[in-house]
């Protein structure tokens, strides 16, 4: 997370996890295999620990998809989440052969996660037919980045919450 996917290394790994530089090139051969492992942890992390922890359980679509974006916003500011959230947010944007299948892959499972949280809210009449569940599951990953900017350049947590609910208010037609 310090690093970034593409800068970080066999050294940084070792240095910050007090072991020997051996023992990481030991578990992971090369660089790839280094960034690969830590980004399937962070898909991991975000589509269970988050997209589908809040999506779950839920009855309102709504109020799915805001816990959602909120509990990002918070993932952010909690010390032992945000390196989750720089990770993703590096390798979202990280066009590299080596990592950018990995993040489409990653990121079809979020789209498909909310595509069906607005295919629920249709079919209780909470969103409005004419909304597409994949034109708006597209907006609703956008607004994820939006968030990860306002949060990084040190925005309120009131403020994010603001735009979040505009934003799906005026989207949704709320």
């Amino acid at each position: 997370a310090s690093e970034g996917i593409g800068h970080a290394n066999h050294s940084h790994v070792a240095a910050l996890a007090g072991v020997s530089l051996a023992s990481v090139f030991a578990y992971f051969p090369t660089h790839d295999d280094l960034a690969r492992a830590v980004l399937v942890e962070v898909s991991r992390f975000m589509l269970d620990e988050l997209v589908q922890a809040n999506q779950r359980g839920e009855s309102s679509a709504r109020l799915a998809i805001e816990h959602t974006l909120i509990g990002f916003a918070n993932m952010i500011d909690h010390p032992q989440q945000r390196a989750y959230a720089k990770v993703w947010f590096d390798w979202s944007t990280a066009t590299r052969e080596q990592t950018w299948p990995l993040y489409l892959e990653h990121h079809k499972k979020v789209l498909k996660i909310f595509e069906a949280t607005l295919r629920r809210g249709k079919k209780t009449g909470e969103v409005p037919a004419q909304v597409d569940e994949k034109d708006a599951a597209w907006v609703l990953v956008g607004v994820g980045h939006m968030i990860a900017h306002m949060k990084f350049a040190g925005e309120s947590m009131l403020r994010i919450v603001r735009t979040i609910d505009l934003l799906i208010r005026s989207y949704f037609h709320l």
